[in-house]
């Protein structure tokens, strides 16, 4: 009959002592055991039946390490219990008895490596003494090697939970088939720095700072599970050993003995030398699970994304720190050491491959968008932008006004957990390792780096040290980037790029070859190409964005810029026979605007004696037909009620050549002309331009009044105060549809070159029914080859009016940059866009001073944070 102390014992569900232990126990003095025993946690022998499970759940992570512990009766203990030998015989009599507690009793607390500590963890406490005490008795016999269960698993159904079904294929990886694993690439404790939880890479690719803990519980869910099930019965000489197969994967992973807040890897770093073990000794992890019967899972992280040579000629050295074939085979060990060489008892591996880094369609529903807050400058551009996405915009205020330059937002996801995650490319603008190796990008430590989103330096071959490098540089951007929907058998999309003739042997004439040979190692999104090469920034956002299917109809929707629609809008508001006296339309001018003839002129007045200039507000002049035009003028004062006094003047030196569209630099009748990185430089002066061959401005000069103008960017030549020291941009519809003749036929070529490159998106769409294109008006700049053939000379091209082709998509509006163009009261430009993207209503926000004249527009000045893909990627929706 047991002392009220022993109910104590036995309090928590009913247990079937063994005798023997029950005479041990009474021998020693039974009531002052079980008093320490139950007051220690864990001192209970197992009494359940039931064998231990085989299903380790994967979420949430506090629970992966944990199951619950089978309670195993005292004669199954006795006889299969042991995992190796008889540990609990701590005195090697061959029985486990009181003289065994004694000595357990002894080393109590505390316990640096001692026998008495059967579970490894440093402690000698009730979970020992129940281990002791389920083993009471003589030892069992021997292990026997066919006996041992050598068995890795994980989760390759892709079901988020460890089982038997795992089993199959499990050394294998198939689109089908084949566990998962995550690149830890977040920052889950909130360290500076931009430092990760696994590592990054620097401008060459070279691991920095890298993490070898376990940042917290916020970061065990981003750690893939390995389950080692328990291998029976034990000898002290068997030995088990984790493994990878070569140095490649050893430089991808860092692996954890549990899956736990402070664990620190055991095996795998970035830097490994050739020399460095591929394997290391789990012996005691094994052990300590096996004494109690339970998993031991452990953990690893992904390091690096799968980036691979695949090309004749490709880029990467052999020793290029950033390949890595993207597959981690682990093997499990065991060997018997009591031999020499050791005898392998058995083994069992597994393969996970990394998870792919996935771009998101531009019509997923947005989280944030970014853009830079300039002041006064941009503040209509980042109120639209916020009225567009409902609210979602969040400002920044450290690094570059090019918030797409140098990311892309993706994400990359397994069954067990997902991130978004920044693929990055260093701004060829910085220095090495300028602002910790992220160029201008600060507000993507400052805004994105966080728990559950990571950042990914994009490869590339290094630091440039010449123009030609540094423009390849730049067109790997994530302005270079679009995302055409899922298509046929592309389920996830395809993704599209700026493409042409190239500077150097590692470009693809557009993007670099790193950075598509990294698109296509994801194996998931196929990249193509169309022609940027005459573009000056030569990014594809220039003139062609995808945007959701129109109509429920299931096309990929392309929003591409169309030269001829610009023209034909141009040619149609002014009919044929508009005289000098009716509107010359106006490009460029802010607030209201009248037109008139002049009656006569001297270099600083002109006078319209048709015309009442008194109490007037206009405060800009443009001759745009007759003597002297091409001048726009600033107005002084008014003299009399039919004449007005100008004070400062921009003039054409050739009235029959279109000042923005330009020569070859290398051409000598270029100088002062032609479009140098955007602006150009008319001479000025403080009264009308009478140098031959311009006529003087007099009888028969058409002229427009306005309000303002919008400013074209040039350097600060222009002393006179309050001048803006760029050039005036105001310009009549008249002008380009009559006079600029190079202007026309550069967007022709713009035109000839957009339309080939439909058929190029229509191939990689798998035929045109599968695209429908919407049109928006843009008119183009650059320089003209003369040839022969004539044509855009290569790198000089860019939006003249506000690219409309280069949009955001907030969630709820399409952003698309403010036209700036009226006839008759009507903005020609913004209507024609309006009916073409209906029935959504877009909104216009204004893009001119700070990105427009910067070669740039709405997306390529804001970025989007957007949900995940609506499904798996591993197991997308039939086509």
């Amino acid at each position: 009959m047991l002392r009220p102390c022993d109910d104590r014992l036995a309090s928590g569900g009913a247990m079937a002592m063994h005798s023997r232990a029950l005479a041990a126990l009474s021998a020693l003095g039974a009531c002052a055991v079980c008093a320490v025993a139950a007051a220690l946690p864990g001192a209970m022998p197992r009494s359940a039946t039931a064998a231990p499970p085989r299903v380790s759940p994967l979420a949430p992570p506090s629970s992966i390490d944990s199951p619950s512990t089978p309670e195993i009766p005292m004669e199954e203990a006795q006889l299969t219990y042991c995992p190796f030998g008889c540990p609990a015989d701590l005195n090697g009599d061959g029985t486990v008895d009181g003289l065994d507690l004694g000595l357990l009793l002894g080393d109590w607390g505390d316990c640096p490596p001692c026998p008495s500590d059967f579970n490894g963890d440093l402690v000698v406490d009730g979970s020992d003494l129940g281990d002791l005490l389920s083993l009471w008795g003589p030892c069992p016999p021997e292990p026997d090697p066919k006996d041992l269960v050598i068995d890795l698993d994980a989760d390759t159904d892709r079901n988020d939970t460890i089982d038997d079904a795992d089993e199959a294929e499990e050394d294998g990886w198939t689109t089908a088939r084949g566990a998962l694993f995550l690149v830890n690439c977040d920052n889950d404790d909130g360290q500076a720095n931009g430092k990760l939880d696994g590592v990054r890479f620097d401008r060459n690719g070279a691991p920095k700072d890298e993490d070898f803990t376990i940042n917290g519980a916020d970061d065990e869910i981003d750690i893939t599970p390995l389950v080692i099930r328990p291998p029976g019965k034990l000898k002290p000489a068997w030995r088990f050993y984790m493994r990878v197969h070569n140095i490649s994967q050893l430089r991808a992973i860092h692996l954890f003995p549990e899956i736990k807040a402070g664990a620190t890897s055991i095996l795998g770093k970035t830097t490994a030398l050739d020399t460095d073990s591929l394997e290391v000794d789990i012996t005691d992890l094994v052990r300590a699970s096996a004494c109690r019967r339970v998993d031991r899972v452990m953990g690893f992280e992904g390091l690096k994304f799968r980036l691979v040579n695949t090309a004749v000629n490709d880029p990467f050295p052999d020793a290029y720190p950033m390949l890595f074939a993207g597959l981690v085979d682990f093997t499990l060990e065991a060997r018997d050491t009591s031999v020499g060489p050791p005898l392998i008892l058995g083994s069992d591996t597994v393969r996970l491959k990394v998870a792919p880094w996935i771009m998101v369609w531009n019509h997923r529903p947005s989280l944030e968008l970014y853009a830079m807050n300039l002041g006064a400058s941009n503040a209509d551009f980042r109120d639209k932008i916020n009225t567009g996405s409902g609210g979602q915009l969040v400002e920044y205020a450290t690094g570059s006004r090019w918030a797409q330059d140098d990311i892309e937002i993706g994400y990359s996801e397994t069954p067990r957990s997902r991130m978004h995650v920044t693929g990055y490319t260093l701004h060829h603008g910085s220095t090495f390792e300028a602002a910790g190796g992220l160029g201008f990008a600060q507000f993507m430590i400052d805004l994105l780096l966080k728990e559950d989103h990571g950042i990914y330096r994009m490869p590339h071959p290094g630091a440039p040290t010449t123009d030609d490098q540094k423009l390849a540089f730049s067109l790997d951007y994530g302005g270079n980037l679009e995302l055409m929907q899922a298509i046929g058998t592309s389920k996830l999309g395809r993704i599209c790029y700026g493409n042409g003739p190239g500077p150097d042997a590692s470009s693809t004439g557009g993007m670099s070859k790193f950075k598509v040979r990294f698109l296509d190692s994801q194996e998931v999104q196929p990249t193509f190409g169309i022609d940027t090469s005459w573009l000056n920034v030569g990014h594809v956002d220039e003139y062609v964005s995808f945007w959701k299917p129109k109509g429920g109809d299931g096309k990929i929707t392309v929003i591409v810029a169309s030269p001829q629609k610009a023209l034909d809008i141009v040619d149609t508001a002014l009919p044929a026979d508009a005289g000098p006296g009716s509107d010359p339309g106006l490009l460029f001018g802010l607030g209201a605007y009248t037109w008139g003839v002049a009656t006569s002129a001297t270099p600083n007045t002109l006078t319209d004696l048709s015309a009442n200039f008194e109490n007037m507000t206009y405060e800009w002049i443009r001759i745009y037909d007759g003597p002297g035009k091409g001048q726009i003028a600033h107005i002084d004062m008014v003299l009399g009620p039919n004449t007005l006094r100008i004070d400062q003047r921009w003039g054409p030196t050739d009235p029959t050549k279109f000042v923005i569209v330009g020569l070859p630099p290398d051409d000598p009748d270029a100088t002062g002309q032609g479009l140098d990185r955007f602006y150009y430089d008319p001479p000025k002066g403080p009264g009308w331009n009478s140098i031959p061959p311009v006529l003087p401005v007099g009888p028969g000069s058409a002229y427009v009044l306005m309000d303002g103008t919008l400013f074209n960017p040039g350097p600060p030549t222009l002393a006179a105060v309050p001048f803006p020291p760029n050039d005036p941009a105001a310009v009549t519809m008249k002008e380009v549809k009559d006079d600029f003749a190079d202007f026309r036929k550069l967007n022709t070529y713009a035109r000839d070159i957009i339309a080939a490159q439909r058929g190029v998106i229509e191939a990689a769409a798998g035929g045109a029914a599968n695209v429908t294109f919407i049109e928006v008006p843009v008119l183009y700049t650059g320089h003209l080859d003369p040839g022969p053939p004539e044509k855009i000379k290569a790198r000089t091209a860019r939006a003249w009016t506000p690219g409309a082709a280069n949009i955001q998509y907030g969630g709820t509006k399409l952003l698309i940059a403010k036209q700036r163009d009226f006839k008759g009261g009507t903005e020609l430009f913004k209507t024609s866009i309006d009916a073409a993207v209906a029935p959504s209503t877009a909104v216009y926000p204004d893009d001119w001073a700070e990105y427009h004249n910067n070669t740039g527009e709405v997306h390529c000045g804001s970025n989007a944070l957007r949900e995940f893909l609506p499904f798996k990627w591993w197991n997308p929706p039939a086509p």
